[in-house]
């Protein structure tokens, strides 16, 4: 929907000036929130960049639950979310520490 079809009176989000996006981007500490924002729209995916975002900022892990001996899926739940999720685990990963991003698992 572009500003020429909207109803009087409502405002198109992503037709923010790029400065107020940057602002807002830097303020979202939660890598998930991060990722969700910059997926909104196109405009505000140009201010969800690394530079904006401050990879220092303190972030919940998620929790590896155990899992049944040959299974290869894990379940991981989110503390902030509240929520699991299952993921393929890798068996080469297995007696290591693991990170996990939404893309990928990081040894």
């Amino acid at each position: 929907m572009n500003s020429k079809t909207m109803r009087k009176g409502t405002v198109n989000w992503s037709e923010l000036p790029y400065e107020v996006l940057v602002t807002i981007a830097s303020r979202v500490t939660c890598i998930d929130d991060f990722v969700v924002f910059g997926a909104v729209c196109k405009s505000w995916g140009t201010a969800a960049t690394k530079e904006n975002f401050d990879f220092s900022s303190p972030q919940v892990p998620l929790l590896m639950l155990a899992a049944d001996e040959g299974n290869d899926y894990r379940e991981f739940y989110s503390i902030s979310k509240k929520e699991s999720f299952t993921e393929f685990f890798s068996q080469k990963l297995k007696g290591e520490f693991v990170f996990h991003r939404s893309d990928d698992f990081v040894q």
